[in-house]
C-alpha cells in the first residue's frame, strides 16, 4: 500500500510539473537550440544559418546529443513526452 501511494504521489507530481510548464513551439526550439550550438561551438549564429559545414556539425554533433539537452537544462527548458 505504501508503495503504491508513493508511486501515486510520483506520478501526479510529475505530471503537475508538465502541465504548469510553458511550452515551446518547435520553431522556437529549434532557434534556441541552434543558439546554444553556435555558441558552444564557435559559429556565428546568423551569418552560417546557410553554411553546410555548420549545418552538418549541428545535425551530427549537437542535434539529439547530451551536450544539447544540458543546454536546455542551463536555461531551465524541460520537455515533458
Amino acid at each position: 500500500m505504501k508503495k503504491i501511494i508513493i508511486t501515486s504521489a510520483l506520478l501526479l507530481a510529475s505530471l503537475i510539473s508538465c502541465n504548469t510548464t510553458t511550452h515551446l513551439s518547435d520553431e522556437e526550439l529549434d532557434r534556441i537550440s541552434w543558439s546554444a550550438f553556435c555558441k558552444e561551438f564557435g559559429y556565428n549564429e546568423q551569418a552560417d544559418r546557410n553554411n553546410d559545414q555548420a549545418i552538418n556539425d549541428y545535425l551530427d554533433a549537437w542535434r539529439g546529443s547530451v551536450s544539447e539537452g544540458e543546454a536546455f537544462a542551463k536555461l531551465g527548458i524541460t520537455q515533458c513526452f
